[in-house]
């Protein structure tokens, strides 16, 4: 879950779904205010670019559900947050594991629909296709989805395989910080919460 805010002429390769028409919009669109909140399951089948490892994008919306090959878009974003409605006005994002999903979730006071809390649960493995790397323990997973991919470089190239059978991938915790390039900027980020099932909430 994340936001690309910017205003630059490539925007226009990116989406945003009215949750109140369920209808996409262009980011270059005058209606975009470049604010938009993406919510992505990173595929575990396929690649957007093998070179570097990675992962094509799912996206699950009020729009509908869209893969890279779906679409002329390469990002679509959930909805857009109101900036200017803030401090006085906040927004609440979680994500959730279940025993064969993720539920992401974003609450606040969107463009087109007001106060709205979102929320998409994909599973596991749905329609056929995997999210990247969601066994916990290799007993979870028994490796149908593994592949190798070839990396080249000014030194020679070596091969890595993706997603072997006896892997695991624990999952962890992860706030990020806006970069500090073209994207530079600041946020805020208050009360964060970590439930673990059949324990006493941590904060």
């Amino acid at each position: 879950m994340d936001a690309y805010n910017v205003s630059s002429s490539w925007n226009s390769g990116y989406a945003v779904c009215n949750p109140q028409t369920g209808e996409l919009y262009s980011r270059a669109d005058e209606q975009s205010s470049n604010n938009a909140i993406n919510g992505i399951f990173f595929a575990g089948d396929t690649f957007r670019d093998e070179s570097i490892g990675y992962n094509s994008f799912m996206f699950e919306t009020e729009c509908g559900s869209f893969y890279d090959d779906d679409t002329e878009y390469s990002i679509i974003s959930n909805a857009e947050i109101q900036p200017e409605l803030m401090p006085e006005e906040s927004y609440t994002f979680a994500i959730e594991r279940t025993d064969n999903s993720y539920i992401m979730e974003m609450s606040g006071n969107f463009k087109h629909v007001g106060q709205q809390t979102l929320r998409y649960e994909r599973d596991f493995i749905e329609d056929g296709r995997p999210i990247w790397h969601y066994n916990n323990t290799s007993e979870e997973y028994n490796g149908e989805f593994n592949s190798t991919l070839t990396f080249e470089g000014p030194h020679g190239s070596y091969s890595v395989e993706q997603w072997p059978e006896d892997s695991a991938y624990p999952d962890y915790f992860l706030l990020g910080i806006p970069h500090i390039n073209y994207y530079e900027g600041s946020a805020v980020i208050d009360n964060v919460k970590l439930f673990v099932p059949g324990q006493d909430e941590s904060e």
